[in-house]
């Protein structure tokens, strides 16, 4: 389960193709049950990361990957 944020931060979505970031869009942690958001267009794919960013700032990560999920091929 990933931690609650502070009020002007949210947790990101990326997608990954050779090796660059692709916004899939801002979520909030809402338990393991519930999704948010589905994402498409992953042909080609390498893998989704999860980063915690502000949300001013939503076109490249600027903090760490928090998760990563390979994608097959």
């Amino acid at each position: 389960t990933l931690p609650a944020l502070p009020a002007d931060e949210a947790y990101q979505l990326w997608v990954l193709r050779d090796g660059r970031p692709t916004s899939a869009g801002l979520f909030e942690a809402t338990g393991p049950t519930r999704a948010r958001r589905v994402v498409t267009g992953l042909a080609g794919a390498d893998a989704l990361a999860v980063t915690a960013q502000p949300r001013s700032s939503t076109t490249i990560p600027e903090g760490p990957i928090l998760l990563t999920a390979p994608l097959p091929a």
